[in-house]
């Protein structure tokens, strides 16, 4: 009996034996689990040379990979982001997956090299920055597109370049115009300009056709020019015409002036308010040519009145003949806006603008006439009786008056024509004005006829985008 028992005990102890190894070993569908791994796949950063100075840089992105738990990071020397995040030098823990940049401010001076030293798990990356090895503000050649078919004293702005081949910035002058860096705004003033910058310029083109105007940029002593050319029809001048607008309805006896891609074209009325025989003002802003056509933006003026019942502000189409020097507009709207008048450019006018032809003397010499305006009653005269190139001078004389002060003129030599424009107004108990006066603008000019016979008449033509105001006046001396 004894030796049964002995036996049985012997076995339970090997069964025990056996069990603690095989649980020890991980056997028989027991638990466990993967070791936590901390530490990285290598990773490295891209080196960045020919920096500028104190150059702010971002280095390229890196994606943690290898670890299975948050692993340990730190930076020295710069500032990483995490997922775009805001960058930071503080130490902290980073997951697979995460996506790693780092920051650096280049070096002050040239060949100084700043290195940025990331950590994780202890694995260790580097970002390397060099600032340039030598100064270099000398830029590749460049130059603008010539552009052609300018408006005559308008602003033309040149395309837009890129400027490149240096590493430093670089001095920028102009010389003739204006240049502007990137989207900022345009100055004449020197300053700097760095590699990869664009840049473009504008400069305000000849007032004469077919006429160059240049502007020339210079960049770390490199040159690169622009050029404008105005457009080569010649439209300048006074010129006489009929046409047929609103349908059917005849326009007798226009008088015209063309001036630098403004034009005034007028018809006179009767003078009392009729819509049969009204007076109309057409005040033209040629936009662009091509050739010998233009394009225009209209505004008609009905008896003395910018009003969308009687037409509407258009566009006109125009056709120059150069030999025959002669205008053919074309609108497009409606009412009064609509149709076509021809004009015929008279050598009879042609003689330089000079400020004697305006002279009359004192009363009872003086430019007389009837207002063309809403009310179109009232008298227009004019008295000029100095040489004062600035200003018109009006008379009471006569009532009804229109009375008015301080119309600047302006005369181009090369034409008979004369730019007004109104800075003020007689306010007075005098003042007897139907529609003139401030921010009214125009043309005068002097053509031959009446009693004077040489220089006997003026065409005076004003708008102010609301009202018009227009007069044929002979000069008399009562």
């Amino acid at each position: 009996m004894k030796t049964v028992r002995l036996s049985s005990i012997f076995h339970h102890v090997i069964a025990l034996l056996l069990t603690g190894f095989i649980v020890s070993c991980g056997g028989g569908g027991g638990g466990g689990g993967t070791p936590e791994d901390k530490v990285p796949d290598a990773f490295s950063f891209t080196a960045q040379t020919e920096l500028a100075y104190n150059q702010v840089v971002e280095s390229n992105e890196i994606t943690v990979s290898g670890i299975n738990a948050a692993a340990a990071m730190s930076v020295a020397g710069g500032e990483y982001s995490i997922d775009g995040a805001p960058y930071s030098a503080t130490a902290t823990t980073v997951t697979t997956g995460k996506k790693i940049k780092l920051r650096v401010t280049a070096g002050d001076t040239f060949n100084v090299t700043k290195e940025v030293t990331l950590t994780i798990g202890g694995i260790v990356g580097k970002f390397s920055t060099t600032t340039i090895v030598s100064e270099d503000t000398t830029p590749d050649a460049f130059t603008f597109p010539a552009k052609t078919e300018a408006l005559m004293a308008k602003t033309v702005e040149s395309d837009e370049i890129t400027i490149s081949g240096f590493n430093f910035p670089a001095a920028i002058s102009i010389a003739g115009g204006e240049y502007a860096i990137g989207t900022g705004a345009f100055t004449s003033t020197a300053g700097t300009i760095t590699n990869g910058q664009t840049v473009k310029v504008r400069l305000t083109a000849a007032s004469a056709i077919n006429t160059p105007a240049k502007t020339t940029l210079t960049i770390g002593g490199v040159a690169g020019k622009f050029t404008a050319t105005t457009h080569t029809a010649d439209s300048n001048g006074l010129f006489t015409g009929t046409g047929t607008v609103n349908g059917a309805t005849p326009l007798a006896a226009v008088k015209g002036i063309i001036h630098q891609e403004r034009f005034m074209l007028v018809k006179e009325g009767t003078n009392a308010p009729d819509p049969l025989v009204p007076s109309v003002l057409y005040d033209g802003q040629i936009e662009s040519y091509a050739g010998t056509t233009f394009t225009a933006k209209v505004t008609v003026y009905y008896n003395g009145l910018n009003s969308p019942q009687q037409h509407s502000t258009t566009t006109a189409t125009g056709t120059i003949d150069v030999m025959g020097k002669t205008v053919t507009l074309d609108l497009t709207g409606t009412g009064y806006g609509h149709g076509t008048i021809s004009l015929t450019y008279s050598n009879l006018y042609e003689r330089d603008a000079t400020y004697v032809r305006f002279k009359t003397g004192d009363y009872p010499f003086r430019w007389l006439g009837r207002t063309n305006t809403i009310a179109q009653a009232d008298s227009h005269q004019l008295i000029y009786s100095n040489n004062d190139v600035e200003d018109f001078t009006s008379s009471t004389v006569l009532t009804p008056a229109c009375t008015y002060v301080n119309a600047k003129k302006n005369a181009d030599s090369n034409f008979n024509v004369y730019s007004v424009a109104f800075n003020s107004e007689n306010t007075g108990a005098s003042k007897n004005c139907d529609h003139i006066g401030v921010n009214f603008s125009g043309f005068a000019t002097v053509v031959d006829g009446g009693m004077r016979g040489t220089d006997g008449i003026m065409w005076f033509m004003t708008t102010n985008g609301i009202f018009s105001n227009f007069s044929i006046l002979e000069y008399q001396t009562k």
